[in-house]
């Protein structure tokens, strides 16, 4: 996810001619939206089982968990890309907290869900 956020990144710049002002909310909050992404998609992907419609219903669990998160990092990434750097900052603690949520979360239930599979 960190390699793909930095491809895109680059593309960003290259191909639209942003002016970057807040580089440290960039970084920062893209990284905290990586790992919430994956502590999601691990912590769901062990809930929706290995049953036949699994596949099926994994994003139907995870869209609108994933929402907020994805709000949060496209504002903070707007305004470190123009708006002032201040407002960047508070959108990347909330990406924080669901960082700290679900990956909590899925240390809790880690144990448990490996028994019963």
């Amino acid at each position: 996810l960190i390699l793909l956020m930095a491809v895109l990144f680059v593309g960003l710049v290259v191909l639209y001619g942003v002016h970057i002002v807040g580089m440290p909310v960039l970084v920062v909050s893209g990284i905290a939206a990586a790992v919430a992404i994956a502590a999601v998609g691990v912590v769901y992907a062990f809930l929706s089982g290995s049953g036949r419609r699994a596949d099926m219903l994994l994003p139907v669990l995870v869209l609108p968990v994933l929402a907020p998160i994805m709000i949060a990092a496209t504002q903070s990434w707007e305004a470190g890309l123009d708006a002032g750097v201040g407002s960047g900052w508070d959108w990347t603690g909330l990406i924080g907290l669901f960082d700290l949520l679900y990956v909590s979360m899925g240390m809790l239930v880690f144990a448990p869900l490996m028994e019963d599979a």
